[in-house]
């Protein structure tokens, strides 16, 4: 939930990463993502999907959304290397925490004396963080889940900087990526 990294797929800019996840919801409905992009702040961006949840939603959303907001954390990261970059490391090895006042999945609700919640949002961010953490140099490719992902009525394509003109490497994925259904690209 945080403007100022804006990230651009294809021919589309998405003003924010939230605005990027709600879009990959609906992926039979371009005009809705592109309404979505449209959106200024990552809030009204996931305000404009809620109309359309209930019945244009991908049919396993719930089952992978933690993975397509990886990509887009991803993403967000290979787009915004130095400032996004710096503001990860700036956490060090510290716990990252989506304090909410009422999702307990995506972070964590502040009871009495502590925080209640799965805190998956935190928990991509140390993952990102940890990720790069030894590398001084971006991502040459982010390369979508394959989850059956489209924007604009297209499979979602792999994100290479468009000066590079580089196909994204073989990767050499981990255990964890494995588990987790990462492709680095």
């Amino acid at each position: 939930m945080a403007a100022g990294y804006p990230i651009t797929l294809g021919t589309i800019e998405f003003k924010t990463s939230e605005a990027l996840y709600q879009a990959m919801r609906f992926p039979s409905r371009p005009d809705v993502q592109q309404l979505i992009a449209e959106q200024a702040s990552p809030m009204a961006a996931k305000m404009k999907s809620k109309p359309f949840r209930d019945e244009h939603s991908h049919p396993t959303w719930d089952d992978i959304r933690p993975r397509v907001m990886f990509w887009c954390l991803h993403l967000k990261l290979a787009q915004n290397w130095l400032e996004f970059g710096s503001l990860l490391r700036s956490t060090g090895a510290r716990e990252i925490v989506e304090e909410s006042h009422h999702d307990r999945y995506w972070g964590a609700v502040r009871t009495v004396d502590s925080l209640a919640g799965s805190n998956v949002l935190g928990c991509l961010l140390v993952m990102l963080r940890d990720r790069f953490a030894i590398d001084d140099s971006p991502p040459v490719s982010v390369k979508a889940p394959d989850l059956g992902l489209m924007l604009t009525g297209v499979p979602v394509p792999t994100w290479a900087p468009p000066e590079s003109g580089l196909l994204p490497p073989p990767s050499a994925v981990s255990k964890l990526d494995d588990q987790l259904g990462l492709d680095w690209g």
